[in-house]
C-alpha cells in the first residue's frame, strides 16, 4: 500500500480498524494496527499518511499555549493594579484570580500530570484571592509554567499521549490532559480578554487578527 491518501475506515466489533479504500482502490482485508483507547485514531491515520500525526498534535498544541500566553500578557499589561483584580460581581472571576488559576491548572495537570512532579495545588484559593499579588507577580509565574508546560510537550513521544495518567481525582490519559489544558486556557484567555474591552472599551484597541480587518 502506497503512503498518503484517502481511505474508508471501519470500527469492528473487537476495536480493530479497518482500512477498505486507499486512493479510490479497494484493500481487501488490509488491517491498521489497533491500540487502546484515543491514541488509536492517530495511530491510524498516521500508519495511512506515513507521518506523525501525534507530533503535530503536540506541536500545535505548543503553539497554542504561547499564543494564549502571548494575549494574556498584552491585555494584562493595559489594566492597573486595581483593574486586574476587578469583578463585577461574586459570582465573576478576577483577571488576576485568573492568571492564578492558569498557573494551578497547568502546573498540576501538565507538571505533575505528565511530568511527574510533585504539585501543591489549591485550587479553591486561587478564585478566593483578591489583591494579594502584584500583576507582575503574576505573570511571570504563569509564563514559568506556560514555558514549563510547553518544554513538556516537547518532550512527548506517541507512548505518552496513551499513558494512563491519575489527576486531580480523573483517571485520564495523556492525550485527554494535552487537550484539556489547551481548551482550558483557551476558555479563559477569551474571559480575560473580554473583561479588558468591558473595562477599557474602545481605547483598548485590541485585535489579534488585523489582517481580516474589513472581511
Amino acid at each position: 500500500m502506497s503512503s498518503g491518501g484517502v481511505a474508508v475506515i471501519d470500527v469492528d466489533n473487537d476495536g480493530s480498524l479497518d482500512v477498505h479504500r486507499v486512493n479510490g482502490s479497494t484493500v481487501a482485508g488490509h488491517q491498521a494496527p489497533t491500540l487502546s483507547r484515543a491514541p488509536r485514531f492517530f495511530a491510524t491515520i498516521t500508519y495511512l499518511a506515513g507521518g506523525t500525526v501525534e507530533q503535530r498534535f503536540i506541536e500545535e498544541a505548543d503553539q497554542y499555549l504561547g499564543e494564549y500566553l502571548r494575549k494574556i500578557e498584552h491585555c494584562t499589561s493595559l489594566l492597573t493594579e486595581a483593574q486586574v483584580w476587578w469583578k463585577p460581581n461574586e459570582a465573576c472571576n478576577s483577571v488576576g484570580n485568573l492568571l492564578l488559576h492558569l498557573r494551578g491548572n497547568l502546573s498540576q495537570w501538565v507538571l505533575g500530570g505528565i511530568g511527574g512532579e510533585p504539585i501543591a495545588r489549591h485550587r479553591s484559593a486561587e478564585f478566593a484571592a483578591s489583591e494579594t499579588a502584584a500583576k507582575s507577580e503574576m505573570l511571570a509565574g504563569l509564563a514559568d509554567a506556560v514555558a514549563r508546560a510547553r518544554h513538556t510537550f516537547r518532550d512527548m513521544r506517541s507512548a505518552d499521549l496513551a499513558r494512563d495518567i491519575s489527576v486531580q481525582g480523573y483517571d485520564t490519559d495523556g492525550l485527554r490532559v494535552v487537550f484539556h489544558v489547551v481548551e482550558h486556557m483557551a476558555y479563559h484567555t477569551g474571559q480575560i480578554v473580554a473583561v479588558t474591552k468591558q473595562l477599557l472599551g474602545p481605547a483598548a484597541n485590541i485585535e489579534f487578527y488585523p489582517q481580516h480587518r474589513g472581511e
